[in-house]
Parts: C-alpha cells; sequence; structure tokens
C-alpha cells in the first residue's frame, strides 16, 4: 500500500535498487517507487523518500523513467 501525505493527493516514492544476478551487483532504477512495491519486488530503498502528485505514479507504484521531482 502506497504511503499517502497528509493532503491524499500525493504519494511518497523512494529511489530503489535491486539485486542484478547476471551482473552480480546492485543496479539502481531509473524510476522511483512506493514502498509497498520495493518490499514487493525485494528491492532496497536507497534513499530518503520524495512527496510526488499520485497522478506521477502508475498502478504499479512506479513513477515514469528519469521521473525530475519539481
Amino acid at each position: 500500500m502506497p504511503i499517502i501525505a497528509s493532503s491524499g493527493n500525493e504519494i511518497a516514492v523512494f529511489p530503489f535498487k535491486k539485486y542484478d544476478i547476471v551482473s552480480d551487483q546492485y543496479i539502481v532504477s531509473r524510476r522511483y517507487a512506493t514502498a509497498a512495491l520495493i518490499d514487493h519486488i525485494h528491492g532496497v530503498r536507497c534513499g530518503p523518500s520524495i512527496t510526488v502528485p499520485s497522478d506521477a505514479v502508475d498502478g504499479d507504484g512506479l513513477t515514469e523513467l528519469d521521473y525530475k521531482p519539481t
């Protein structure tokens, strides 16, 4: 479940990384994701949360590639 900010129109997302078995190292994603998604995919948060408009996050809990918070 995403973390919703007090206004209800914003969602907290995090930068994250995931282990890549092919390269045998962690790869930092080019997207931000909700805490729920990061936990679901067994990723690792690698920075503080940022609050983004809820329409910047898709149904899976990810922002678009190379999302730049304003």
